[in-house]
């Protein structure tokens, strides 16, 4: 193994590198699937899969390492928003100005990641907190617990959210 090769430390930006590439890959074979072989639009999305487990292994990376969670959840869901306007400005120009050519984005009719990433920030951190009302006892705080995960599952499974 070469010296160069011992030496290569992956760190978080190395991994949301890899990870961005990977999804800017997934998305052309996604967006540009009819110009695209067969074989070339499955290797660019069997590519771009690794995307999502990097990002959700930074995800829970950020969780345990943030020194302030509010200020975290908060970067994420503004991001989500932003992103979520971006895109929806992006499908009006197409159906607009490109209505023969619409293939993914006639099926994007949903929130982002980005939103999901919120609710999986959110039932991480009820979970890893011990107790969230201090003044009830052990039994109605686990009680606490399940029902804000199943409201929040239940929010990622009614609302359109990928």
């Amino acid at each position: 193994m070469s010296g160069k090769l011992k030496n290569l430390k992956i760190n978080s930006n190395v991994l949301k590198t890899i990870a961005v590439i990977a999804m800017v890959i997934d998305h052309i074979a996604f967006y540009f699937s009819d110009r695209f072989d067969a074989k070339v639009y499955y290797i660019f999305r069997c590519t771009g899969r690794i995307a999502m487990p990097i990002f959700t292994y930074l995800l829970v990376q950020g969780f345990f390492h943030t020194k302030n969670f509010k200020k975290y959840i908060t970067r994420v869901g503004i991001f989500a928003i932003i992103t979520q306007i971006l895109i929806t400005i992006i499908m009006v120009f197409n159906k607009k100005y490109y209505p023969s050519y619409i293939s993914a984005t006639q099926t994007y009719n949903m929130g982002n990641i980005l939103f999901s990433f919120c609710i999986c920030l959110a039932i991480m951190k009820i979970l890893h907190e011990d107790i969230l009302i201090k003044k009830w006892d052990y039994h109605k705080n686990i009680s606490l617990k399940v029902i804000l995960v199943i409201i929040l599952f239940l929010i990622g499974i009614l609302v359109p959210i990928e």
